[in-house]
């Protein structure tokens, strides 16, 4: 009879809810479907009758949202989702220890839906409720809860760091690391997991903000448990290597060039097991690896295995983009980066080559990609124009350097420190090239521009910044003496020796030529203008930089050299300094330099030292 029927409604519906995960389980959906549905209405007959059922419906909607999500209907998977939720949130209000843990695992399968359908912004509503769900329940239950929590706080930090909320991002890491901690000493399954993901997390955040002594520890630790764990695990496996990734990167940061290589060799071992039998989901990432490999060399001036590094990055991106066009404009970057390792290297005509193919390849996508596009072919056209400077063609990358300028100042400029740097280096050396074309009238306003907004730059990041300005400095000065300013020449001089002296240690080796430039320059004008104890003094420092680089500097440098120190000679000379002046003069280094250069030199130690 009709209260019998009742009776055994519950069970009907739980034994219809299982046949439809069984169908589920064997891809059978529409037989799921309709079993999910027969579920659902004897769900809703038994609420009528009970609100005690209310849980049992919310289970029922669930799985009918997880059938629709594997069948990738997010908008039908999303409304059970919904349902479930309305449902479980009413029975938490009145009985929170009932609804509260079902609540929370529905919220974390709404936002892995929205996650999988790159609906990141969506996520964390239900991630956020369910975070404070998961706070609540560990303070009462720690070995049930606290494993629940740290991955909960993990799947948090992913939509964080999308947005590059580091702040955020790192006070969450912290909570989440010390919850993975709690839940490993419960033994809860899948808490060694959750450690690993929140350090990598935590050093990955320290590393994006600077923090690299901090951050270097935790990446290690996340190194070592993902390489115990990815004995048994694939994704622990592709975890290790995106840990290596980032620790190669930090040494990178902190000139440990030579560790960072190790690393990277490491993370490219893994990759190509893993891309074996997933090419699609792995060559991408040992795409990116190998260019992160070749800029590595590149540190080191090892231009062959740079090379080589980044053209197995090109020939990986090539194949990609075969069937999958996206990856064109990584094979175009790629390309660009390897013609700036060939420019280095000194081989211009392979230089030339790939950079062609590259702006070739911007030049299609152009008219349809975004302002990144177009700025990766702005850069592609400078490497373009340094080539034909270098190789002495002086109209080509004039043309180059333009169509650059023009592109960078049609995008969209959102002020950032980036774009700024990329516009200064157009500038500058599309002066250097009218420089050449002693185009010194329509070189001054590029070189003004450059100057103003490399002095932004240095003004915020002075350690990063100051050479790029004193080298502006040096070449706007030099472009002031070709028109006849010399009290301009002179104070633009004045700023690059400035600029030069903030240059940060590491970088003042590498930067000694055009250091010591900016000085010698400086003093001779100096020297012109009678102030000799200020040329004494700038002749020094630039002495002392030139020195040690002077056997191998070019002739154009030692010609600058010599005649520098003749002038400082008589500058000492005239502050009553006879004897060293001579003896600078006598006991200077054999320099190449021209004929004109050391004809001058022997007539001022004939002067000096009679």
């Amino acid at each position: 009879d009709l209260c019998q029927g009742w009776r055994w409604l519950p069970n009907v519906g739980a034994a219809v809810a299982n046949l439809g995960i069984a169908y589920a389980n064997l891809g059978r959906f529409k037989d799921a479907e309709v079993a999910s549905d027969e579920a659902i209405s004897v769900g809703r007959k038994l609420v009528q009758q009970s609100p005690e059922y209310r849980v049992d419906l919310a289970f029922e909607l669930s799985n009918r949202g997880s059938l629709y999500r594997r069948a990738g209907l997010t908008k039908q998977a999303t409304t059970a989702y919904q349902e479930s939720i309305a449902l479980l949130r009413a029975v938490a209000r009145t009985k929170p220890a009932i609804g509260e843990p079902s609540l929370a695992g529905v919220l974390t399968n709404l936002a892995s839906l929205w996650t999988e359908a790159n609906l990141d912004s969506r996520a964390e509503q239900p991630l956020t409720e369910c975070l404070a769900i998961y706070k609540r329940l560990a303070v009462s239950d720690p070995p049930h809860y606290l494993e629940k929590l740290a991955f909960t706080l993990n799947r948090l930090i992913v939509i964080k760091g999308l947005r590059n909320n580091h702040t955020l991002v790192i006070e969450l890491s912290r909570q989440s690391v010390t919850a993975a901690r709690g839940a490993i000493t419960y033994d809860a399954k899948g808490a060694q997991t959750d450690l690993a993901e929140a350090l990598l997390h935590l050093g990955a955040a320290y590393f994006d903000t600077g923090r690299l002594k901090e951050s270097e520890p935790i990446l290690v630790e996340a190194y070592m448990i993902f390489r115990e764990l990815s004995q048994t695990s694939e994704e622990a496996t592709e975890a290790s290597a995106m840990t290596l990734g980032t620790l190669g990167l930090l040494y990178r940061a902190t000139k440990r060039p030579e560790e960072a290589i190790v690393q990277f060799h490491e993370r490219i071992s893994i990759l190509e097991k893993l891309s074996t039998t997933k090419p699609n989901k792995y060559l991408a990432l040992l795409a990116e690896a190998q260019r992160d490999l070749a800029t590595s060399f590149e540190a080191l001036q090892m231009y062959k295995a740079a090379a080589e590094a980044m053209g197995a990055s090109v020939a990986l991106y090539q194949r990609l983009s075969v069937s999958q066009p996206k990856y064109l404009t990584s094979l175009a970057s790629a390309l660009k980066e390897l013609s700036e390792i060939y420019i280095d290297g000194g081989e211009l005509l392979k230089a030339e080559a790939v950079s062609a193919a590259s702006i070739q390849i911007l030049r299609k996508l152009q008219p349809t990609s975004d302002s990144k596009v177009r700025e990766e072919l702005a850069t592609a056209l400078y490497d373009g124009g340094l080539i034909q400077r270098k190789a002495g063609r002086t109209g080509p990358a004039e043309a180059m350097y333009r169509e650059s300028l023009t592109i960078l100042r049609g995008c969209q400029s959102d002020g950032s420190e980036g774009r700024l740097f990329q516009l200064s280096k157009v500038l500058n050396n599309l002066g250097n090239v009218l420089r050449d074309l002693n185009r010194m009238k329509e070189a001054e306003p590029i070189m003004v521009e450059a100057l103003a907004i490399r002095r932004r730059l240095a003004s915020q990041s002075p350690g990063k910044y100051a050479a790029h300005l004193g080298r502006t400095a040096n070449n706007l000065a030099a472009v002031y003496a070709d028109l006849g300013r010399k009290d301009a020449a002179r104070h633009m001089l004045g700023e690059a020796v400035a600029a030069y002296g903030k240059v940060a240690q590491d970088d003042a080796l590498a930067l000694a030529a055009e250091r010591a430039q900016a000085y010698l320059s400086f003093g001779v004008f100096l020297y012109d203008e009678q102030r000799f104890e200020e040329a004494n003094s700038a002749f020094k420092s630039g002495a002392d930089i030139a020195r040690p680089i002077i056997m191998t500097a070019s002739r154009q440098f030692g010609d600058l050299f010599v005649t520098s120190m003749a002038e400082w000679a008589l500058s000492m000379a005239n502050t009553g300094n006879v004897s060293s002046g001579c003896r600078l003069l006598t006991e200077a280094p054999q320099v190449v330099a021209s004929d004109q250069a050391m004809s001058f030199a022997a007539k001022v130690r004939q002067q000096v030292c009679k």
